[in-house]
């Protein structure tokens, strides 16, 4: 039921990317209740206008109004509150994909209302919003690559219902569909719409079917001049609905005329196309030095607003993924490592091994705990770990996900990026404890090999390593596990468009945690051995 009350109150709003102007002066009004359609051709900015009306991205000029609130003069806590209060359809469903759809719906659920309802009652809710949309018990079971892509969308409305919302906002919601579910789904949608009185419905398409269907008013934005016109008022619809004999005959009439409408708004737009240049090798390298530090600077900033990881169970199987499943490389590097260093120290001593200050099985444990091992489970941490934190996170921002839980108010660094990190700060120091002891039994059997007596060497081990010894290994073990858990998570959210984008991230990961951690290890040493006299 719509009324006067305005929601969505959008003022002179330009944007533009590129020196390219995409929105230029766009002025929206939308009412409580009401199904307003933005209809635009691929690349027109409808899903740039989206995301300055969901507060993803800010004008360069104008204000962005939503229920009241000015996106450009709320605090994070107000961000929080009001998209608790609206719900995403996001284009490609960005649902999560390691939870059932069951778990999708619940998930929100239980971090908004904490303990006030129990698992039954959220289960009941999550079931009761898939069966509004067609999905069985048993589909609520199944992970969302196990279901079609019309099923994922159905889900995905389920999902943004779920939370009650004020405001739902549809992007593009029957792209990628074959005709006959494009369909159902632009049905759905409607019907939705029509069940839940007083909810608002902002839809983005090109599909003028999709448009006639869904839409209480149309608008089209015109990718020309990036302006928005009226090109169906609410009044004119309500019209052809009451003149037409049947839906299909209304749906069939409303695409007709949008069809003519938009061709006569469209302008001609006519000019070369611009030349596409490879960018200079001098070029490449000032954008890696400007990621590097702008990197550095992003660190410390995820690094505290994180919190705590929102889930023991997240924080428990990032664990056991980066740690146990990192323990077999860890252990294998640091056995060939220890066996290289005593050849070496043993060859090169030679004659003189015998007069050294302290025994070579001392030297070698002192150097694989406190230089040695925290080196080479960072840089094996750097290949392993950060580049497969990147390329998940970049696969959740390109798929959406990213900004699906942010739109549910849930912080994506406290239930992404928290349980990585902590996972990393309590496994890295684990992982130098396995990699010294890995290093000094491959020394060991290099002792041996030199007929040296065994007896003696694990005492003579043990000579130089102290309390402070460890805890200094240890505490910049820990650092450059959290370390490589921030880069690899800043990284895999920055400028991500495609899967390219993605293995170029996973790339500069590599890159730059291999430099930060011999930078750090390089300062770190340096304070520990010259400042504080060790």
């Amino acid at each position: 039921m719509e009324t006067n009350e305005v929601v969505i109150d959008v003022e002179d709003l330009t944007r533009s990317f590129d020196h390219r102007t995409v929105l230029n002066g766009v002025r929206l009004e939308v009412r409580k209740g009401e199904s307003l359609v933005i209809l635009g051709f691929s690349g027109s900015g409808k899903s740039v206008l989206m995301k300055h009306v969901t507060g993803f991205l800010h004008p360069d000029q104008g204000s962005v109004k939503v229920l009241d609130q000015d996106w450009s003069q709320a605090s994070d806590e107000e961000k929080l509150r009001l998209r608790r209060r609206f719900g995403i359809v996001f284009q490609n469903a960005a649902l999560f994909d390691s939870l059932t759809l069951e778990e999708n719906l619940t998930l929100p659920l239980t971090l908004r209302n904490g303990s006030k309802s129990t698992p039954e009652e959220l289960r009941r809710v999550a079931l009761a919003r898939l069966a509004e949309v067609g999905l069985s018990e048993d589909d609520a079971q199944r992970l969302p690559v196990q279901i079609s892509g019309g099923m994922q969308k159905r889900a995905a409305i389920a999902r943004a219902f779920a939370v009650e919302p004020e405001i739902v906002f549809y992007d593009e919601p029957t792209a990628g569909l074959d005709p006959q579910t494009a369909d159902l789904v632009s049905r759905l949608i409607r019907k939705v719409h029509d069940e839940h009185e007083g909810t608002t419905s902002y839809t983005i398409t090109h599909d003028y079917r999709c448009a006639a269907v869904v839409g209480d008013r149309i608008a089209y934005l015109d990718k020309s001049t990036g302006t928005l016109k009226e090109i169906l008022p609410a009044e004119e619809m309500r019209e052809l609905r009451r003149e037409a004999a049947d839906e299909e005959g209304t749906i069939e009439r409303i695409q007709k005329l949008l069809e003519t409408r938009v061709a006569g708004h469209t302008a001609a737009v006519a000019g070369a196309v611009p030349i596409s240049r490879s960018p200079s090798v001098a070029g490449l390298l000032r954008q890696e030095i400007e990621t590097f530090v702008a990197t550095l600077g992003a660190l410390l900033f995820r690094f505290l607003e994180m919190g705590f990881p929102l889930r023991r169970r997240d924080f428990i199987e990032r664990a056991f993924s980066i740690g146990v499943h990192s323990f077999p490389l860890v252990l294998g590097a640091g056995f060939f490592v220890g066996m290289t260093g005593m050849v070496q120290f043993y060859v090169g001593a030679g004659p003189v091994k015998d007069l050294l200050p302290t025994p070579m099985p001392a030297t070698l444990a002192a150097a694989l705990l406190e230089i040695i091992s925290p080196l080479l489970v960072g840089i094996l941490l750097a290949g392993r770990v950060g580049s497969n934190i990147t390329t998940e996170i970049g696969s959740k921002t390109l798929l959406s996900q990213i900004e699906a839980l942010e739109s549910l108010a849930i912080p994506p660094h406290q239930f992404l990026l928290a349980p990585i990190v902590w996972a990393l700060f309590v496994t890295t120091p684990l992982m130098t404890v396995l990699s010294t002891f890995a290093g000094a039994t491959g020394g060991f059997l290099m002792w041996l090999s030199f007929d040296e007596p065994a007896s003696s060497y694990w005492r003579a081990a043990m000579l130089n390593i102290g309390p402070s010894d460890v805890a200094y290994a240890l505490s910049k073990s820990a650092i450059t596990g959290v370390l490589v858990g921030l880069i690899g998570y800043e990284l895999g959210t920055r400028d991500i468009r495609s899967t390219d984008d993605i293995a170029a991230a996973a790339t500069r990961t590599v890159l730059v945690c291999a430099i930060l951690v011999v930078l750090f290890d390089f300062l770190i040493s340096f304070f520990y051995t010259k400042v504080l006299g060790m």
